[in-house]
């Protein structure tokens, strides 16, 4: 199985003066109420394990909030940030954020191993709204990696057994991205029950062969059908090697994920519960098959 992310720590990121994940699973879902972090340890996995650029992908999701680049440091006041992240085969990226009126950057990173720097955690946008590629330019992006048609077809097939690929069709001059079934060919945002987003989640999660992939609130937008399938796929590229770490407030989505894994896979999944406490973050781990039995727990963290 492939590497990934097994632990981070976060100091003076955002409203994080100081916390910790640690024994990260190939599905690590982050639950509790507003402003207790889960944002932010989603933007630190991505700052932490990648390069430079990282920041301008972060700041993107921000919107047009003035001053973002101050807001990078604990309590909105410029400063330095720092990560360190380790992977499950002991490669280890310490990173520190240097965030200053005049511009923001990594000042300072030390790997020991240089293949870390090529296992950057990366945001999947499924949240309308928020900037993201059309559906033939995913699909045309994949295209260019070998493989990843045929990765993102399996994910799909999954879902919907009936599946057999997917293509292009031209609607007059305009490309759009068609799923073929057996007996038809269907635009993708026509095919109903939250397709669409069913697709896009496929073609983003088969990006690469390996990797951490982050997703904020996947059941945002969705009704119930398509958050089941969301969630077929997130398990079945748990399956295939990958890692998604996403946040949510909603229960049915975990149940969806739990009813998608096996007895056997329990151990697939964890799902951290967190608070700020004065700018530490708190963090309670519950491990696949405890679950179930802190349920009520865990639906006061998505009220």
């Amino acid at each position: 199985m492939s590497q990934i992310i097994q632990s981070i720590e976060i100091e003076d990121y955002r409203g994080i003066r100081k916390g910790e994940l640690h024994d990260l699973p190939r599905i690590a879902v982050l639950t509790g109420p507003n402003g207790c972090g889960k944002s932010s340890v989603l933007e630190a996995l991505q700052l932490g394990s990648g390069p430079d650029g990282q920041i301008t992908n972060v700041m993107e999701r921000w919107g047009n909030l003035p001053g973002q680049r101050r807001w990078l440091t604990y309590r909105g006041e410029y400063g330095r940030a720092s990560f360190q992240i380790t992977w499950t085969d002991g490669a280890s990226l310490h990173t520190k954020l240097e965030s200053a009126p005049g511009g923001s950057g990594i000042v300072g990173q030390a790997a020991s191993c240089a293949e870390a720097q090529r296992r950057a955690a990366s945001f999947l946008e499924q949240r309308q709204g928020r900037p993201r590629l059309s559906l033939h330019q995913l699909f045309t992006d994949a295209r260019r990696r070998k493989g990843a048609i045929d990765a993102a077809r399996k994910l799909l097939a999954e879902v919907d057994p009936s599946i057999r690929g997917l293509e292009i069709l031209t609607e007059g001059d305009t490309p759009v991205l068609h799923i073929a079934y057996e007996d038809r060919v269907v635009p993708a945002v026509l095919a109903g029950d939250g397709m669409e987003s069913l697709v896009r989640l496929a073609l983003e999660l088969s990006q690469r062969a390996e990797g951490t992939f982050l997703i904020e609130e996947p059941e945002a937008h969705q009704h119930s059908a398509a958050i089941l399938r969301s969630a077929r796929v997130i398990v079945a590229a748990a399956r295939l090697g990958s890692q998604v770490v996403m946040s949510t407030h909603s229960l049915e989505l975990l149940d969806d994920v739990l009813s998608a894994l096996r007895d056997d896979e329990l151990d697939l999944l964890a799902v951290y519960r967190l608070r700020l406490v004065q700018g530490e973050l708190k963090v309670q781990r519950l491990a696949g098959n405890e679950v179930n039995a802190a349920r009520t727990q865990i639906e006061d963290d998505l009220r």
